[in-house]
């Protein structure tokens, strides 16, 4: 079922499958993305930061982006409780671009409002380090509802915003 949503997720995409396309994620993706320095320093103080992705992840859903065979964005779900998960995305400089961006925008958007049959989800959730205002344009676009601030929630300390779809209808 998810390798038939991965087909369906690049058609949706409207992605070419040579120049943009979504593949299963692997650890190793991470690696070759190109990372702001704030990025890298979750990897620093989460250790063991992919592995903890690779092993939460949900029944194989979570994807790398490919712009000109390079990975551009990693993103997927992880299991909290049972019908609920955890939303994750890893994105490169490259997203900075919007001809890059709009196709892995309509990926994460089409992935997050089949996400909730797929996996018999009824809420998916997302937490955004405040001073992260990019992400959250980003995910307020893709309809996600700000719950509130969880106060010094980071590992850094900081503060973050909880938001939540529910049902596929960001209610």
């Amino acid at each position: 079922m998810v390798d038939l949503h991965l087909e369906k997720l690049n058609k949706l995409m409207r992605l070419d499958g040579v120049e943009k396309k979504v593949t299963h994620f692997h650890p190793k993706h991470l690696w070759f993305l190109n990372l702001e320095e704030y990025q890298k320093k979750y990897f620093k103080d989460i250790p063991g930061y992919e592995k903890y992705l690779e092993k939460n992840i949900i029944n194989n859903a979570a994807y790398t982006g490919y712009y000109d065979t390079k990975p551009v964005v990693c993103f997927g779900l992880l299991n909290m409780f049972p019908g609920v998960a955890e939303a994750w995305l890893i994105p490169g400089k490259e997203l900075k671009q919007f001809k890059i961006a709009l196709p892995f925008h309509r990926a994460t958007k089409v992935f997050f409002d089949c996400a909730f049959d797929l996996f018999d989800l009824r809420r998916i959730q997302v937490s955004v380090d405040s001073n992260n205002l990019t992400a959250l344009k980003w995910i307020e676009k893709l309809l996600f509802i700000r719950e509130g601030i969880m106060k010094s929630f980071g590992p850094d300390g900081n503060d973050y915003i909880m938001l939540s779809k529910l049902n596929g209808k960001g209610e």
